[in-house]
């Protein structure tokens, strides 16, 4: 950076909300309003040029400097004995501008990826982790469980769990069903992928039988259960009689307000209802649940990040020492044999109703849950498990269940970038790293530099 003052800019702004830059050492004219932005005339042209692409985001200098040394430290922590190298997923913004800058610090090697092609890469050749925002927040996930090429992704964003747009559409999608089905066990909504008709009574009872033996060492007459996402309430009214309290959420006001009528029809005056979609439990009732649990529900989240926020939630709202109950999950493992299986009855049932498209259903690794043990210290514990029952269905073939053990006394050191087997950060696992080190206030001195 050049030391005369006379080659050194700053970004101004006028009431209109229009940008310009003018030399540091004058006086702004009239009208015009000091950012706290400067530097070298391209510097200061690209800074505007991100603010008016990223919704007026402005930065001074200190705090750009300061969000760039974070980056610069998080990424040395994390991409230690990694290979790779780091993959740009990023519209023109501050965070684009951002990465570029401590990239350049760090002398790092990287790609800029098309958000048209986002498999090119991965296949020529590893990458560490990709930095990217939460508006590639499903694509970066899914590439993350699903390729053995991409070793984590950084949101270098907030990212907003209540704000996802696939919630708001599986909302539309349950109010229709509310509206459609009957008190029937086999009339839930639960129909198979192949052929589309309902499961038998029989299955629908493995089903039951299965989450209740599983349940039975955690549950007393004394016991409070949360259940979020409880939907017609399968499990609310198999459960809600043998234990204290039950407090329940879902995603569809319809679906609450029925439940409500067969709870006073039921007698079942200690269970709470309340419309809320999953992102939204956290501080919905006090913390004093000995479990938390979900039922055929993740399936229907956009992402494991959005999950992990949700479990976050949940721990929030379990006593000192408890459970989260995580039942139907579909298995990662066993998603190519079962695209497979409903593409080949297609093929020799084509006119019955079968579901070949998963792209939009969350899949699950087991390795997920290892990384939530390692990252979060008060999960103290977790196991996994298959179905119970002797029918053979897409139920107990494709899916299984998980405990997650809570203890907020658990003492063990905490670290954000502990080498995950999949490592999803969002800019808060960025800030407590630095926080843990210390230097959140200790800024290095950074040009911001734009590429193409």
């Amino acid at each position: 950076m050049h030391q005369n003052p006379t080659l050194i800019y700053k970004v101004v702004v006028n009431r209109e909300g229009q940008y310009s830059i003018w030399p540091l050492s004058r006086t702004n004219p009239n009208g015009w309003t000091d950012v706290g932005f400067h530097g070298e005339r391209d510097v200061c042209l690209n800074y505007i040029g991100m603010v008016l692409c990223s919704d007026d985001q402005t930065l001074s200098n200190e705090c750009y400097s300061e969000r760039v040394s974070q980056l610069v430290y998080f990424l040395r922590q994390c991409l230690q004995d990694q290979t790779g190298c780091i993959g740009v997923l990023l519209d023109d913004s501050i965070e684009k501008l951002l990465a570029f800058s401590a990239l350049q610090y760090l002398g790092a090697s990287y790609e800029v990826w098309d958000v048209k092609n986002l498999i090119e890469p991965l296949q020529r050749d590893r990458t560490a982790l990709l930095l990217t925002t939460s508006r590639y927040v499903d694509e970066a996930d899914r590439l993350l469980w699903e390729t053995e090429s991409l070793g984590g992704y950084l949101l270098l964003d907030e990212y907003d769990a209540s704000s996802s747009e696939k919630q708001s559409l599986e909302k539309h999608i349950w109010e229709s069903v509310a509206e459609e089905t009957s008190e029937e066990l086999n009339d839930y909504g639960w129909n198979s992928s192949f052929g589309g008709k309902a499961f038998s009574l029989e299955e629908m009872q493995e089903y039951i039988d299965n989450f209740r033996t599983k349940l039975k060492p955690y549950l007393t007459k004394e016991s409070k259960v949360f259940e979020i996402g409880c939907g017609h309430g399968l499990v609310l009214f198999h459960l809600a009689p043998e234990v204290k309290a039950y407090f329940a959420t879902d995603l569809s006001e319809t679906i609450i307000e029925r439940n409500r009528w067969m709870t006073r029809r039921e007698g079942l005056s200690h269970v709470e209802l309340r419309q809320a979609a999953a992102a939204e439990i956290e501080g919905i009732a006090e913390a004093d649940f000995d479990v938390v649990m979900m039922s055929s529900v993740v399936h229907y989240f956009p992402n494991t990040l959005y999950l992990e926020k949700v479990i976050q939630s949940a721990i929030s709202l379990l006593k000192e020492k408890g459970i989260l109950y995580l039942d139907d999950l579909l298995d990662l493992r066993k998603k190519q044999e079962l695209v497979e299986e409903t593409r080949a009855y297609q093929q020799t049932h084509p006119n019955d109703l079968v579901k070949t498209s998963w792209d939009e259903d969350l899949f699950v690794d087991e390795n997920f849950f290892e990384d939530l043990h390692r990252k979060y210290p008060e999960i103290c514990g977790w196991e996994s498990s298959c179905k119970l029952g002797e029918i053979e269905n897409e139920l107990n073939r494709f899916r299984y269940d998980v405990v997650l053990k809570v203890d907020k006394k658990y003492k063990r050191k905490e670290n954000p970038v502990l080498l995950l087997h999949k490592g999803r950060y969002t800019w808060e696992d960025v800030q407590r790293c630095n926080k843990s080190k210390g230097l959140v206030n200790s800024a290095i001195h950074v040009e911001p530099v734009m590429k193409a």
